[in-house]
C-alpha cells in the first residue's frame, strides 16, 4: 500500500472490494478482502484513522437517518398528490403546499373526493 496514491473501497455485506491505483492511475491491485484484512491494511494510515471514530460514525448515522426520513416524507407527499390528481385535485410540488393539500382533503365541500378516500387520507400522519 506504500505506492498507492488512491485507495477505493466498495462496501458489501460481508466483504470489501479494494482497488489501489498509483499516481498515473494504473491499477496496482483490485481484490475482495474481509473486514479484519481491511483493518490490517488501513492500520496506521492517518488519512483514514479518523473515519473509525465512534463520534464520526454517530454523526454519519444521524445524517443518513435524517436523509431517509426526508426522502420518505417526499415520497409520501408525492404519492398523495398523485392519488388526489386521479380525483381531479391537482396541487403544486413541495412541502410548502402540504397545508393546502390537507385543507382540501378536510374540506367536505370538495365533492370530487369520495368519503372513503377522504377517510383514508385523513388517517395518514403527514
Amino acid at each position: 500500500m506504500a505506492n498507492a496514491h488512491m485507495l477505493s473501497i466498495d462496501l458489501a455485506k460481508r466483504s470489501f472490494q479494494v482497488c489501489a491505483t498509483d499516481r498515473a492511475g494504473s491499477v496496482l491491485y483490485n481484490r475482495t478482502i474481509s473486514r479484519p484484512k481491511l483493518e490490517a491494511l488501513l492500520k496506521g494510515s492517518p488519512a483514514v484513522s479518523s473515519l473509525w471514530k465512534p463520534a464520526h460514525q454517530t454523526r454519519a448515522v444521524a445524517y443518513r437517518t435524517h436523509q431517509c426520513f426526508v426522502s420518505q416524507r417526499t415520497q409520501t407527499i408525492n404519492a398523495l398528490r398523485g392519488h388526489l390528481a386521479e380525483f381531479g385535485l391537482v396541487f403544486p410540488q413541495g412541502i410548502s403546499n402540504l397545508k393546502e393539500i390537507r385543507t382540501a382533503m378536510d374540506d367536505e365541500d370538495v365533492d370530487r373526493l369520495p368519503v372513503s378516500a377522504r377517510s383514508q387520507a385523513s388517517t395518514s400522519s403527514i
